[in-house]
C-alpha cells in the first residue's frame, strides 16, 4: 500500500505488516507502542493540514525508544493523527475514536487549526477503523497468552510527551518532567509492581539528574483503562519519556528540527529497562 512519511515528506510503498506488528523477544513483559509513527495512508493525505505542528504533535521514534531487547513489542506505525489506537472506540456521542470524528480537537496545532481538514466518509471510518482493531486484537492475543502462560500479564504502554503542555493539554503551557508514569491513580496495576517500577525509574533517571512523576499531566490512556486489571492478574503502567531527551521536537526554527539524539536514546533505553526488569521481577512473585 501506498504511504507518505510525515519526515521525509515522500511517498513509499508498505505492507500491512509493516504497519502493524507484533516482535517476540522474550516472554519478560508486553511492549505496547501505539503513537510511533509517522506515516499517513496516502489516499488520506490532502485530508490533512500537513504542516510542522502535525510532527510537534506526534511521538516519534518511540519503536526505537522502547527497543528493550526483551518482551513482546506491538508497534503500530500509522501517525496518532490517522488513528489513535490510545482512544476509547467509542468517543463522546460519536462510535468512532475522536481522532476519525468530523472535528477531532485531539491535538490542535499550536495556530489553533485543527489537523483533519475534511471529515471521513461512513466507509472510510470503517476502513481506518480495521486499523484500529488490528492493533487492539494483537495487544489483547498476547495479554491473553501470557496470563495462561504465567498466571498474569505485565504490560508498559509506552510513549513520548512535548516537553511542555500544548495547547490542548492538562498542564498547558507548564514544564514537565522526564518521565512522566500514569497508573490511574494506582489501579490499573498490582500496587507492588507500580511502587516497584516507580522507584527503581526515580533512582535511575535521578543519577543522571532527570525528574519522575506520576498520574501528572496524564493518569493514562485508553490502553490502560480498557487493560488495566489487577483483580484479573492484567497490569498495565503507562510510560511517557520527554521528547526533548531523544529528538529536537522542533519548536525553534528549521534546523535539526526532530533530528533523532542518539545518546539520548540510549541514556532513555538504559534507565527504562532497569525500571521494566524491577516490575517485572516483583510481577512474578505475586
Amino acid at each position: 500500500m501506498k504511504i507518505y512519511n510525515l519526515l521525509t515528506r515522500k511517498t513509499e510503498e508498505l505492507s500491512l505488516a509493516k504497519l502493524i506488528f507484533l516482535e517476540n523477544k522474550s516472554n519478560d513483559y508486553i511492549i505496547s507502542i501505539p503513537h510511533s509513527g509517522a506515516y499517513l495512508l496516502s489516499e488520506f493525505k490532502d485530508r490533512f493540514k500537513l504542516s510542522k505542528g502535525m510532527l510537534i504533535g506526534s511521538d516519534l521514534y518511540t519503536d526505537l525508544l522502547y527497543d528493550m531487547g526483551k518482551g513482546v513489542r506491538i508497534i503500530f506505525e500509522l501517525n496518532n493523527y490517522q488513528v489513535n489506537v490510545n482512544r476509547f472506540r467509542k468517543g463522546g456521542d460519536s462510535s468512532m475514536p475522536k481522532s476519525l470524528q468530523r472535528d477531532p480537537l485531539h491535538g490542535r496545532f499550536l495556530d489553533g487549526e485543527v489537523p483533519l481538514k475534511k471529515g471521513y466518509s461512513n466507509n472510510e471510518k470503517k476502513e481506518l477503523l480495521a486499523y484500529y482493531d488490528r492493533y487492539h486484537e494483537l495487544l489483547k492475543k498476547e495479554i491473553d497468552r501470557m496470563k495462561k502462560e504465567k498466571g498474569y500479564a505485565l504490560v508498559f504502554d509506552c510513549h513520548a510527551m512535548n516537553s511542555k503542555g500544548l495547547r490542548d493539554a492538562p498542564d498547558k503551557g507548564e514544564e514537565r518532567p522526564d518521565f512522566m508514569i500514569g497508573t490511574v491513580d494506582d489501579t490499573s496495576a498490582d500496587k507492588r509492581i507500580i511502587d516497584a517500577f516507580e522507584k527503581t525509574l526515580v533512582e535511575e533517571a535521578g543519577g543522571y539528574g532527570l525528574t519522575v512523576k506520576k498520574n501528572h499531566p496524564y493518569k493514562g490512556g485508553a490502553i490502560a483503562r480498557i487493560y488495566g486489571n489487577p483483580s484479573k492478574g492484567v497490569h498495565v503502567i503507562m510510560l511517557e519519556t520527554k521528547k526533548s531527551i531523544f529528538y529536537n521536537e522542533g519548536f525553534a526554527g528549521e534546523k535539526d528540527s526532530f533530528k533523532l539524539n542518539h545518546d539520548g536514546l540510549v541514556l532513555v533505553n538504559s534507565i527504562v529497562s532497569k525500571a521494566f526488569e524491577a516490575a517485572s521481577r516483583v510481577a512474578k512473585n505475586l
